[in-house]
């Protein structure tokens, strides 16, 4: 049923969407009970809000924008992040624990809670440095070698010197044209194109095995940074003794700001993800033992009683003993 519906609504992404249910036929499958119930919501959700809420490719980046779920890469474990930020907010319009301040500034305090956040963050960094390592640079260079050849050689070279023409033309009042022509050759050159779409290419790869293979991780590394507003990943935070705490994955300072309830949309979509993997006992565990049972409660506490058993989107035309059955 839920395919059909977003199949059918004339905008979806039907590779999206095809990844979406396979992820739910594994929940399904494995009798997760979080999973089902999200299943049940997705539907409703998607009925009264048929045209609205859809799932879209978006070359900018995977994010909610307070209807659809954008995409850049088709990647399971992004999906089910951005599912999540979509049920945290048809279901309960963002909302947050009545007791969330408190909890996260008795984390914030924990005497250990830095020396346990650096020992993540290097296991992390070994992580990525091993990955980095195991890149085929020369297969990434054979294939935008290939890629950029011929007719589509010519297409890029053509954009570029129409651009360079452009830059020139609005830079000629202040440098002469010889001297345009010595800056602008370099940076608008099909070399130093290839070259740039190289390093994109690893950098992409080397994201998309990560979010692929170690999105746990990512997962650890999101709710943490989000506990701290975006310190850790902007590199600023600091621990007791003045030390820089080791950065990892996260938001960042700018993403965040003052907003306390967008740092705790970011841990909802981050368990919701981690509730749908492969690994979610251990990775639950492993979040424990660095943040504390208490976060890690209230966040499960949140999801599982607040949004999944809201009453916001309940079965259409049912009634309301069957309803409740599908309770937890």
């Amino acid at each position: 049923e839920l395919k059909t519906l977003f199949y059918e609504d004339g905008t979806s992404d039907k590779e999206i969407v095809d990844a979406l249910i396979k992820s739910y036929r594994y929940l399904t499958s494995q009798k997760n009970e979080a999973g089902i119930q999200e299943l049940y919501k997705l539907i409703e959700i998607k009925k009264r809000n048929y045209k609205d809420f859809c799932y879209v490719i978006n070359d900018d980046g995977a994010f909610f924008n307070k209807k659809q779920v954008n995409i850049d890469v088709n990647v399971i474990n992004t999906i089910n992040h951005e599912t999540s930020h979509a049920l945290h907010y048809y279901l309960t319009k963002e909302e947050i624990p009545d007791n969330y301040d408190e909890v996260v500034e008795r984390v914030k305090n924990d005497s250990e809670i830095f020396n346990r956040i650096n020992e993540f963050s290097k296991k992390y960094e070994r992580i990525t440095e091993i990955l980095k390592e195991s890149l085929s640079k020369t297969r990434i260079s054979d294939y935008i070698d290939n890629k950029y050849s011929g007719e589509k050689l010519e297409e890029v070279t053509k954009f570029l010197e129409s651009s360079k023409e452009e830059k020139k033309e609005k830079l000629k009042d202040s440098y002469s044209e010889e001297v345009l022509d010595i800056l602008l050759d370099k940076t608008y050159s099909k070399d130093a194109f290839i070259e740039q779409r190289k390093k994109v290419e690893e950098i992409e790869l080397l994201k998309a095995i990560i979010y692929s293979e170690y999105d746990s991780y990512l997962a650890i590394a999101d709710i943490v940074d989000a506990v701290f507003g975006g310190k850790q990943f902007s590199g600023v935070l600091f621990d007791n003794k003045g030390e820089n705490v080791k950065a990892s994955a996260g938001h960042g300072v700018s993403y965040y700001g003052p907003r306390e309830d967008k740092r705790f949309c970011e841990m909802v979509a981050n368990y919701g993800s981690i509730i749908k993997s492969k690994e979610s006992a251990e990775t639950i565990n492993y979040l424990r033992k660095i943040v504390g049972d208490e976060l890690v409660d209230m966040i499960e506490n949140f999801y599982i009683k607040t949004m999944l058993e809201s009453n916001t989107y309940v079965e259409l035309n049912k009634p309301e003993e069957e309803v409740k059955s599908h309770g937890r």
